[in-house]
Parts: structure tokens; C-alpha cells; sequence
């Protein structure tokens, strides 16, 4: 939308009676106020929007299966000892 075209709204007849007070209270046109408010709550938003994640991306399954291996062989067992001695070591 170019930057000085016009946008028709319709809002309830409330909503557009308490602008209209606030119109004549400030003695400014109508649309100056709706204007305002506008930029007022999209700027708040702006504002309180969520911060994009600073958390790094889940790696692939293949990627993470490659880092579970690469650990596996920089952890070797002790000389002489087996799995089925480490599962049963943690059993006693």
C-alpha cells in the first residue's frame, strides 16, 4: 500500500463515540487520534515481540549419532574389560 493512500475501517459505534470525545477534548480530527493509537500499539508490539531463539539448532540424527561415536572412541574401556563386566560391575 503506497504511503499516503487511505485505509476505510469500520469500528462499533461505541469505540468511534469515545474517539470522537477524545477528538473534540484535544481539538484534533478524529483520524489523528485512531492514527496515533495505531502507531502506539504497533510500536509496543515491536517492542514486546519475542526475541528470535538464541539457542543452537537441534542437530540431524546423523550428526548427532556421529558426535555419540566419535565420544565412544575417545572413552575406551579399562585393559581387559568388557561391556557385559561394566553392566554387571553396576549390578553389585
Amino acid at each position: 500500500m503506497p504511503p499516503d493512500s487511505t485505509l476505510e475501517l469500520t469500528i462499533p459505534a461505541a469505540l468511534a463515540a469515545r474517539v470522537q470525545a477524545v477528538a473534540a477534548d484535544e481539538h484534533r480530527p478524529a483520524a489523528e487520534i485512531v492514527c496515533e493509537a495505531l502507531e502506539h500499539y504497533l510500536q509496543e508490539r515491536r517492542d514486546h515481540a519475542a526475541p528470535p531463539s538464541t539457542q543452537p539448532a537441534r542437530p540431524s540424527p546423523a550428526e548427532a549419532l556421529a558426535r555419540m561415536q566419535a565420544r565412544r572412541a575417545n572413552t575406551p574401556l579399562p585393559e581387559g574389560m568388557t561391556i557385559r563386566d561394566m553392566i554387571d560391575y553396576g549390578r553389585r
